[in-house]
């Protein structure tokens, strides 16, 4: 694996465990938002190993879909992609974020996002 992807996927897999801890402590918004960055950040690990370059966006389905992941995952980014700026911008949705999450639902987008990373890692 190339340096610089491997720096973005140790640090994926990082904030996928920083996500799990937040869920288990009951913080949601900080959970959501390592999700969607664990996501991100193996997103950007497999496009460094296979393009050589970062693209800078947080979108992970615009990412998901420059690297051909299968429908199925790329509907889970779909399902996570909005929590990034929900989290990250309490001004930019019509709702506070850590009191409008449920933990079943980041339960889902947490197992979806180890799918994500499970699929990613075969590519690496």
């Amino acid at each position: 694996m190339k340096i610089e992807a491997e720096r973005w996927w140790k640090q994926a897999e990082s904030d996928l465990e920083t996500a799990e801890f937040n869920l288990n402590g009951r913080r949601l918004s900080a959970a959501a938002f390592y999700i969607q960055q664990s996501v991100e950040k193996a997103l950007k690990a497999l496009y460094l190993e296979m393009f050589s370059e970062l693209l800078k966006t947080h979108n992970i389905v615009f990412l998901a879909g420059k690297l051909n992941l299968p429908e199925n995952l790329i509907k889970i980014c779909d399902n996570i992609n909005p929590i990034y700026t929900a989290t990250r911008y309490p001004d930019s949705a019509e709702f506070i974020p850590e009191e409008n999450l449920f933990e079943e639902d980041l339960k889902m987008m947490l197992e979806g996002a180890q799918e994500i990373l499970k699929w990613i890692k075969k590519r690496l």
